[in-house]
């Protein structure tokens, strides 16, 4: 796995403490902002959103479709370093198909894509897929009982300044009888605002936010919560990369919001495949881990510690400002 995953990152991302290496990304991200500059505001969706170009999506991914479900079945309880593994193989075998969906999604006014870019939004495509299938498997644990549910949705109700940043402090009520309750929920503002700049890692990142953290589906039962959480996007670092992604989500799964899981069972908080794993906000190939961690009062959940809303109980990007939200 390490050894495919160098071979599509661009040299200049393995060594970021290197001085040569951040010129370099300097102009990487010099780049991402005239690419950008070309693509927001426009109709970058265009092409895919025709009727037509989804069907042929549609067509194109199918084979992808039916293997990743092979893989990935009710009784076959993939680990995520073997989804990850599995992305790969899915990605070399079907090359042809996944190269055509790329000259399907890609903006008519964007830039060809690089071979490095093209590589890793082919990966993507094929790791978010069967991370989807993943989410739709139920716990390991199956909880007896019926499950009581609740839907929220955040409001701004106050500015404040956090080490001389603004921080928004959103506030909605949950149930008081939920057992394992979190109030503090944590996003990159880069990930709501927008923004250009590099992260804790030199990764360079151009996006133009938007993904606020918009509603929270809270089912609990004794012993038992999960929580589903909202985001009405998820931008790729990379703006050309990124509009590419949202043609593809629109026109595959009729949707470009973004939505994820996790359990906490028993005092313990389970990631299911969507643990940041150590990453940082702009690392291009997002992030899909598992991995446990304690459940205590007073734990927050760093929702897009990666751009694909990977998350964990703590902070990768210590540096980057952040947009809060307390449910009570």
């Amino acid at each position: 796995m390490a050894g495919q995953e160098a071979r599509i990152l661009p040299p200049l991302f393995n060594h970021p403490q290197n001085t040569e290496v951040r010129v370099r990304q300097t102009i990487c991200t010099i780049t991402m902002i005239l690419t950008a500059a070309a693509l927001w505001g426009q109709e970058a969706m265009a092409r895919a959103e025709d009727e037509g170009n989804g069907a042929r999506l549609r067509t194109l991914f199918r084979p992808i479709e039916t293997a990743a479900r092979r893989y990935v079945g009710a009784e076959n309880q993939r680990s995520s370093p073997e989804l990850d593994i599995i992305a790969w193989k899915l990605r070399r075998k079907y090359g042809e198909n996944l190269d055509s969906i790329l000259q399907t999604v890609v903006p008519a006014d964007g830039r060809p894509f690089s071979e490095e870019a093209g590589s890793r939004l082919k990966y993507v495509l094929v790791r978010e897929y069967l991370h989807n299938l993943v989410q739709q498997r139920p716990a390991e644990i199956e909880p007896r009982g019926s499950p009581s549910r609740s839907t929220v949705r955040p409001l701004l109700v106050a500015m404040g300044v956090e080490s001389g940043s603004p921080v928004a402090l959103y506030y909605v009520p949950a149930a008081a009888t939920n057992p394992y309750p979190i109030h503090w929920w944590v996003q990159i503002s880069p990930d709501v605002k927008g923004g250009i700049g590099t992260d804790d890692a030199w990764w360079p990142y151009a996006v133009n936010g938007g993904n606020d953290f918009y509603r929270l589906d809270i089912e609990y039962i004794q012993n038992y919560t999960k929580y589903t959480v909202y985001l009405r996007d998820e931008d790729h670092p990379d703006p050309l990369t990124d509009a590419s992604y949202d043609a593809w989500r629109l026109a595959y799964y009729g949707r470009i919001y973004d939505k994820e899981s996790f359990t906490v069972q028993n005092g313990t908080i389970t990631f299911g495949d969507i643990w940041s794993n150590g990453k940082t906000y702009a690392y291009p190939l997002g992030v899909h881990g598992s991995q446990t961690r304690p459940f205590a009062a007073g734990t927050a959940i760093y929702i897009s510690n990666v751009w694909n809303h990977a998350m964990d109980t703590l902070d990768t990007n210590r540096n980057m400002s952040k947009t809060r939200w307390w449910i009570n």
